[in-house]
């Protein structure tokens, strides 16, 4: 059995401080009257793999899924070492062809989250 050292319980943290944190906006091509609710159902799984491999790398810091006025959107927040890097995670996303991903840098000046309602869909 493998004990976790506190070096190895912290690794993930001390990574993190040497990236930025960018936010993933991302909207459907479609209104909300043409939008396929189907397809998108249909994508949830790889969705959500896509969303744990993430968390598994400590790069997913919170996502969730709403809308803007006329069409359904998400945000996936995330930490990446370059803008590169976090337009290549936004491009692996599987809703990626049915929408636009737009890709904000965040200069966090406060941030305090600690809200984990569904979580246990990433584990």
């Amino acid at each position: 059995m493998h004990v976790v050292t506190k070096a190895e319980k912290y690794l993930p943290i001390a990574q993190r401080l040497f990236m930025d944190v960018y936010a993933l906006i991302w909207r459907s091509d479609a209104n909300d009257e043409t939008f396929d609710q189907q397809a998108f159902n249909d994508r949830m799984p790889a969705l959500f793999t896509w969303l744990k491999n993430l968390k598994s790398q400590s790069k997913l810091l919170a996502c969730g899924g709403g809308g803007f006025e006329t069409s359904p959107g998400g945000l996936t927040i995330i930490y990446a070492e370059s803008p590169e890097e976090a337009i290549a995670i936004a491009d692996q996303s599987p809703l990626a062809d049915m929408g636009k991903t737009e890709i904000m840098f965040w200069g966090v000046f406060h941030a305090d989250l600690q809200i984990n309602l569904h979580d246990t869909r990433l584990q």
